[in-house]
């Protein structure tokens, strides 16, 4: 069973933060926090960690360009713009 301060590790490793970084937010060494990084159980919750990081990413991309073609979409049907 992880602790509370792997599974915050693995939040900020998959969220792309520096082990030095997390190193000082948690007060361990980065030689504890590579130690963790060899469990089975950490590289499996990190593995989802970074999936479920990827996916917003790319969820958020895909609503912007939905977002953005119905603004240009709109734009391009507006007879008042002069185009």
């Amino acid at each position: 069973m992880l602790n509370n301060n792997q599974l915050i590790a693995i939040h900020l490793i998959a969220s792309g933060v520096k082990a030095s970084v997390i190193a000082n937010q948690l007060s361990i060494r980065e030689e504890t926090l590579s130690r963790w990084k060899q469990i089975d159980e950490f590289q499996e919750a990190l593995k989802d960690a970074t999936e479920a990081v990827l996916r917003e990413i790319d969820e958020t991309h895909k609503n912007l360009l939905i977002i953005s073609q119905n603004v240009i979409n709109e734009a391009l049907n507006n007879e008042d713009l002069d185009l």
